[in-house]
């Protein structure tokens, strides 16, 4: 009796520990725009598995308009995460790019011609993995790029 008490405080220890460390992991943001139309960004990232998580609200001023919310969960890549940590405290630059990532594979340019790039060089910048279609992680990570090279300046 006395040691399956004491093996039950033991895992229950442990399954404590792991509870209290997983909450750890979790970094949380949210951001509003305060402007109308009202759009608010909530995302959580785990910092062990790099899972984020992100619910993006679009309210809507027009007529005839409805309000939206996306939900979405994407894994980032290592350089993404360390990017978007150095921008962590520029929620007014990093909200958009965070939505921008978490849309994934949407298609953002669908050729040079539907883009607006200067020049066939940019857009090739922007093609991470060289299929001629830009998707919207894609240029988020473009966009990640700029914000870290202006902080940098």
């Amino acid at each position: 009796m006395k040691k399956t008490f004491k093996i039950s405080m033991i895992i229950l220890i442990i399954l404590l520990i792991l509870a209290i460390l997983y909450g750890i992991s979790i970094k949380h943001y949210f951001y509003s725009n305060d402007n109308a139309p009202l759009t608010k960004y909530k995302v959580s990232i785990n910092t062990l598995t790099k899972k984020m998580k992100g619910e993006f609200y679009h309210s809507c001023s027009a007529v005839n308009c409805l309000n939206s919310t996306k939900k979405y969960s994407i894994t980032l890549t290592e350089d993404e995460y360390k990017k978007i940590i150095k921008l962590w405290k520029d929620k007014e630059t990093l909200s958009q790019i965070l939505e921008g990532l978490c849309e994934d594979d949407k298609v953002f340019y669908k050729s040079f011609e539907d883009s607006r790039e200067d020049s066939i060089e940019d857009y090739k910048k922007l093609d991470l993995n060289s299929d001629g279609i830009i998707t919207s992680r894609e240029f988020a990570n473009q966009m990640l790029i700029d914000a870290i090279n202006e902080i940098d300046k």
